[in-house]
């Protein structure tokens, strides 16, 4: 934006005002409007003549504690032959799956997303020399109760041995409609305050909201990466702790003015 450039912009139901003081409040949005670009979070829109009343945006924030988990969790067996590294893997793997039923892991929460046969080769200068041939058999579990996870984690993994690849954790909130509704009502509230502040340096009076929009980010689950090779006699729980995850909302509203 060029150095003492005024705008002026028309409200409703009044005359066209100097809007001096306002541009220094929104000299980043103005030029990002100008090229085409979007309205950030706590900035302000300065409206064109053809426009009327005020556009704000701004964003609220809200924690909650998870109150369930999924993971990742499967069996890796290299053999000799592909018969051989899939007898190893099954074997492996459906103590597993034992074990996430007795510790209380339905069949509806349980659902197989990997299962293949590669074949291994050592490259030498001589060329490539099989190996032998690996199986992978795993599983995506979702824990309802994430004071069981630990525990859950553990007997899976120790019922696979060291063939137990253990690959990640995610937390999430079964019902995430009220930390929405209480990120929503402080976007809002940072709304109005912005838009009330504007309206008094414009020197006109802040209307009622005549549109809004709403985007809603969520942080999280957050991932907790980890991987797992532990023996079947670990001694020690594993301590996982959940953390919280944050959902942020973002509302973009225009008033009116008189």
């Amino acid at each position: 934006m060029i150095a003492g450039t005024s705008i002026t912009a028309t409200f409703e139901g009044g005359p066209i005002v100097d809007r001096a003081l306002i541009v220094l409040l929104v000299v980043v949005s103005f030029a990002c409007v100008a090229c085409g670009g979007s309205l950030r979070s706590g900035e302000t829109l300065v409206l064109r003549e053809s426009e009327h009343g005020i556009l704000v945006s701004e964003e609220g924030e809200a924690e909650a504690r998870p109150d369930r988990a999924r993971f990742h969790v499967g069996v890796e067996a290299r053999r000799p032959t592909v018969a051989e590294a899939r007898d190893a893997a099954a074997d492996a793997q459906r103590r597993v799956l034992d074990a996430l039923r007795a510790n209380g892991i339905g069949d509806e929460d349980v659902q197989t997303d990997q299962l293949s046969v590669n074949p291994e080769y050592e490259y030498t200068d001589q060329g490539q020399r099989l190996l032998g041939y690996t199986v992978r058999n795993a599983v995506h579990v979702r824990v309802t109760d994430v004071s069981r996870l630990s525990a859950t984690i553990d007997a899976a993994v120790g019922a696979g041995g060291d063939l137990t690849r253990l690959d990640g954790i995610q937390f999430e909130v079964s019902d995430p409609s009220e930390v929405r509704a209480r990120a929503r009502e402080q976007a809002m509230q940072r709304a109005r305050a912005t838009a009330e502040q504007l309206a008094r340096l414009a020197g006109v009076e802040l209307g009622e909201p005549i549109a809004i929009e709403e985007v809603v980010q969520h942080d999280g689950p957050r991932p907790l990466m980890m991987e797992a090779r532990m023996a079947a006699d670990t001694a020690q729980a594993t301590p996982i702790e959940p953390g919280v995850t944050r959902t942020t909302v973002q509302l973009r509203v225009r008033w009116s003015t008189h």
